[in-house]
């Protein structure tokens, strides 16, 4: 068999001994793997809605307060109780994560992100 052929040939910059080639196995790795960076986007996914929904309903409300001041003046308390703000916010902010934006990050194309939803006899069809 000719020095040139494919399978034996090596590039003249490659040393003629493996002293320096390290040879790493992991076992498990790739799924380890998948679920870390699975878990990040979802933390991800979770921080992203979570700015967004921050700044919309800062100028909502920001906006609004006269109104709402005006209109239901006396059922508002004079200062919001932030413990039960706090609940509602990561409460209502992990339902948007988990119905919308997990599905379909990883639903198939052909299920469009439905199997998590609140609708899922939409899929039936």
């Amino acid at each position: 068999m000719p020095s040139n052929s494919m399978p034996n040939a090596r590039s003249r910059a490659a040393p003629s001994d493996s002293s320096c080639r390290t040879m790493v196995s992991v076992a498990g790795a790739p799924a380890a793997c998948c679920i870390l960076l699975s878990s990040l986007m979802v933390i991800l996914q979770f921080l992203v809605v979570a700015a967004a929904f921050a700044v919309i309903d800062a100028i909502w409300l920001k906006t609004m307060n006269p109104f709402y001041r005006g209109q239901i003046g006396e059922l508002l308390a004079e200062r919001p109780n932030l413990g039960y703000a706090v609940v509602f916010y990561v409460t209502y902010i992990a339902g948007i994560v988990f119905f919308a934006c997990v599905p379909r990050s990883t639903a198939s194309a052909r299920s469009c992100g439905w199997s998590g939803s609140a609708l899922p006899g939409r899929r039936a069809r």
